[in-house]
């Protein structure tokens, strides 16, 4: 069966009041004492994640959840940026019924410019690109200039001799607003063919992907499945596909030696979310589906320590992106991307389009460059950058921006986008 796919439906994020409440209501009630009755007495950093989330920090989101966030102030922001659509795909395989799935449109003005997806991770969105206002009080002034999110700064750059760009924002299946999946087996195979289906009922012939975390492995997907319409991805993160011989690590520089020691790191110490969400993502659903605090702690915990020091993410930031997640009652179906048994599979495709890769200095991992090139027959640079963690649109717009538009007229994507 051939996958196919609606018109593109407009849409509108309309959280209702009742669920609203019931989250608040959640939140009201919540009391740190018997927590706080049983930690250790001695105190820890805001910046100490050696025992998981600094209750510091929680008291601070819940806090600000009580006094003061207004959901509807950013949903009325979320709603005003772009074009959101519901795009029905069908034929998706194994998939029993038709699937809907949420896209942000935000187009430029400019003539040449190159169609783009942007896919999020877990615990991301399409809320990693969009543009928020400056009135946070959670941040400096100096820092509210961050709030110039990735895509205005891809469609509408202020120098006119700049590279623009179409930006597609999905939400990927089983995130936010987009369907779950209904049958076991999901993969990113299926969460790829989903997206292009998404892409051309936009009316878009070719484009290029970008993205971090799983939104690595869908733009890499759909360059290695679907080459004649993905025609080249830019990447802030690729996790190594083998363990390299200690003749490749002799010649590994710094960087790529540090990616490794990262990603070593990251197994020992920083991944049992991972293996949680891998082995029993229906525990993990239902403690986070008990209680909207639950999830804002496990969401919150990522998307404060995974940030470099420098850009942390604001208060505001990290409610809004968990709500995503709660008031869309999503995080059980987001979970099955690591149940996939076709990770490890996936991770030896050859991908033979115009790529590049640009790391966060402090990313969880990354794989050297002799190991990239492997996978990525196309390699146009490799580069790990001078500031950033792992939410590099959240945290570095500017920065990621520039690298992206350079992917955008480099020689060898332009040859890939022209043929």
């Amino acid at each position: 069966m051939p996958v196919t796919w609606s018109k593109p439906s407009a849409f509108s994020i309309n959280i209702s009041d009742a669920r609203i409440q019931a989250v608040r209501a959640a939140v009201q009630t919540f009391d740190f004492a018997d927590f706080d009755a049983n930690i250790l007495s001695t105190q820890i950093s805001e910046d100490d994640f050696s025992l998981g989330f600094p209750p510091s920090i929680a008291k601070q989101l819940v806090e600000r959840l009580k006094n003061g966030y207004d959901w509807r102030e950013y949903e009325k922001v979320m709603n005003g940026f772009g074009t959101h659509y519901m795009v029905e795909v069908d034929g998706i395989p194994g998939e029993p019924e038709p699937m809907n799935v949420h896209v942000v449109e935000r187009r430029s003005k400019r003539d040449n410019a190159i169609p783009i997806v942007l896919n999020h991770g877990w615990p991301g969105s399409f809320f990693e690109s969009v543009l928020l206002p400056f009135d946070d009080p959670s941040l400096s002034k100096a820092r509210c200039q961050r709030f110039y999110k990735l895509a205005p700064l891809l469609t509408d750059p202020e120098n006119p001799d700049d590279q623009a760009f179409h930006c597609i924002i999905p939400s990927l299946p089983g995130y936010t607003f987009s369907s779950p999946p209904k049958a076991r087996g999901w993969n990113i195979y299926k969460v790829a063919a989903t997206i292009d289906a998404v892409v051309q009922a936009l009316g878009y012939r070719t484009y290029l992907a970008q993205g971090g975390d799983w939104g690595w492995a869908t733009s890499s997907c759909l360059a290695s499945e679907y080459p004649e319409r993905c025609r080249g991805v830019h990447l802030n993160l690729i996790p190594p596909h083998r363990t390299p011989t200690e003749q490749q690590k002799a010649t590994m520089s710094a960087d790529e030696l540090r990616g490794l020691e990262a990603d070593n790191e990251y197994s020992m110490s920083g991944s049992a979310y991972f293996q949680m969400n891998k082995t029993v993502p229906y525990t993990v659903g239902l403690v986070l589906a008990s209680s909207p605090l639950a999830a804002l702690f496990y969401i919150g915990e990522k998307l404060y320590r995974w940030p470099a020091p420098d850009s942390l993410l604001s208060i505001d930031e990290v409610l809004t992106s968990a709500l995503l997640y709660i008031y869309t009652g999503s995080l059980t179906s987001s979970l099955w991307l690591y149940v996939a048994p076709t990770v490890s599979d996936y991770l030896q495709k050859k991908i033979e389009v115009p790529s590049a890769f640009s790391g966060g200095r402090v990313d969880l991992l990354w794989a050297p460059k002799s190991l990239v090139e492997e996978q990525y027959t196309k390699l146009v640079w490799w580069r790990v950058l001078k500031e950033g963690g792992h939410f590099l649109a959240l945290e570095k717009p500017e920065l990621l921006a520039k690298e992206i538009r350079e992917f955008g007229v480099n020689f060898e994507t332009q040859k890939s986008l022209k043929a």
